[in-house]
């Protein structure tokens, strides 16, 4: 926990350095950055967890089904379904959040991740993909195949459970190969989970 700590404190010493910040930015830039250092070094650190379907993803990620604001989430795999890291990138309002491709994809290569799951929550509860859930997917999906980096589903993470996007077959994933980690291609939409 030392070293999380030192890694906060020299992050923020370099923000610091670059723009004054009120004691509560201060704090609360210290409070995200530790959360996504915990996450990233708890999930990365548990070992084999290989994804095989879309279920596999919500439990990691079900955390999010209580969350107020929107937050969008990066699973970051190997081609063998393998977890390498999962990461908050974007934290947004009750309806929308916004994020920069970009830095998801320079993530991947840090990590040396080919795979990526996009994974985000609905706080109003409804599972359905609005029509800017698929149009930022679609452009995602697009840009990472120029990247050669395979964006293999979408998640809509709420209190009733989870939906696939790529489930719902309302857009094409660029995974070259559907029966990904084996089985990947199972439906797992689902309206209610059990708790």
């Amino acid at each position: 926990m030392n070293s999380i700590k030192k890694e906060i404190e020299e992050f923020v010493t370099e923000v610091k350095r670059r723009r004054t910040l009120s004691k509560g930015e201060e704090k609360e830039l210290k409070e995200i950055i530790e959360k996504k250092i915990i996450l990233k070094q708890d999930v990365a650190a548990k070992e084999d967890i290989k994804i095989k379907g879309p279920k596999d993803i919500y439990q990691i990620n079900k955390y999010l089904d209580n969350k107020k604001q929107e937050h969008l989430v990066i699973t970051f795999l190997e081609s063998d379904g393998t977890v390498v890291s999962n990461q908050t990138f974007a934290i947004g309002g009750v309806d929308e959040v916004h994020l920069r491709p970009l830095d998801i994809f320079k993530e991947a290569y840090n990590l040396n991740a080919n795979v990526l799951v996009l994974n985000h929550n609905h706080p109003s509860g409804d599972l359905t993909p609005s029509g800017a859930d698929i149009e930022a997917t679609e452009k995602i999906i697009e840009m990472a195949s120029l990247t050669g980096i395979t964006i293999l589903d979408h998640l809509i993470i709420t209190k009733n459970g989870y939906c696939s996007i790529k489930e719902t077959k309302k857009i094409k994933f660029n995974d070259d190969n559907d029966n990904f980690c084996g089985t990947y291609n199972e439906c797992y939409v689902k309206k209610e989970m059990e708790r």
